[in-house]
């Protein structure tokens, strides 16, 4: 709601619907979790910062089944917008504010 000014979050979630935990064990290793450096998307910045979370959920059937979640948040560049959208619309309003004057 507050484009080009807003903030995505990409939740990307691994669990197994096969095995149980008794089976695998699926576990973050906390210190390798990480973004690499030459990852470049055309219209957002990507913040190094991850949310890594571990859930353990039993759905009724008497085994738990564990999800990982990492959380990706992506902000827009707003700059790409300021001088695409917002520059040309100003031009073309002061120019026709001139031509009523």
């Amino acid at each position: 709601t507050y484009f080009p000014f807003d903030i995505q979050m990409c939740k990307l979630a691994f669990e197994s619907y096969k095995y149980h935990n008794l089976e695998q064990n699926m576990t973050w290793d906390e210190g390798r979790v990480a973004i690499s450096g030459e990852l470049h998307a055309a219209n957002f910045e990507v913040d190094p910062r991850l949310t890594i979370e571990t859930h353990v959920t039993s759905y009724g059937i008497g085994l738990d089944y564990t999800m990982l979640s990492l959380n990706i948040r992506l902000m827009r560049k707003v700059n790409i917008y300021v001088v695409n959208m917002f520059l040309p619309s100003i031009s073309l309003v002061v120019l026709s504010w001139v031509g009523f004057w």
